[in-house]
């Protein structure tokens, strides 16, 4: 939660540019990606058969990208956020699943009560940045997020992402 979710939340009012945030979520997807193919795992959030921190900042990283290459950080109204919401939604949506996994079922798994929970929180945070296009988002990242076997490090943040825009910018 506050590897993505802070540096996201912070990054409109430290950084001038996307292209900041992407290049450090890309070296730091190098760094993880070196010490685990060098067997050197960070036991506290690292684990051998997921590569969750991996994709994580991959999406972050071209996430914000995306928000350059298609001039969304300056332009008004919080554009910026297309991109910050789906990462605040994986971020602190995805971390309370996992909290609420490991309290109600002591083990890694998806369930219907850590869906619950992000649903719980990303539904006012996407009404309080987008109105009833942010709960469409945040619905469907929550959706997306329960799937067995997609990596919802991917999906949650591009699936959100792309109904924010499409609904917001095209429209």
């Amino acid at each position: 939660m506050a590897g993505g979710g802070i540096v996201a939340a912070i990054s409109p009012f430290v950084f001038s540019s996307p292209i900041y945030p992407a290049i450090l979520s890309y070296l730091v997807m190098v760094y993880l990606l070196t010490r685990r193919v060098g067997g050197k795992f960070m036991g506290w959030f690292q684990e051998r058969d997921d590569y969750g921190e991996i994709t994580f900042t991959f999406s972050f990283g071209t996430i914000m990208l995306i928000l350059f290459f298609l001039n969304l950080w300056t332009d008004p109204p919080n554009s910026f956020a297309i991109g910050l919401l789906p990462i605040l939604f994986m971020s602190f949506g995805d971390g309370v699943t996992g909290i609420v996994r490991n309290y109600v079922y002591g083990e890694r798994r998806k369930g219907p009560w850590g869906s619950l929970a992000m649903l719980a929180l990303c539904v006012p945070l996407g009404y309080f940045l987008f109105s009833y296009y942010g709960v469409l988002a945040a619905v469907a990242a929550t959706l997306v997020e329960a799937i067995p076997g997609l990596d919802d490090n991917l999906t949650v943040p591009f699936v959100s992402f792309l109904i924010l825009y499409l609904l917001t910018i095209l429209r």
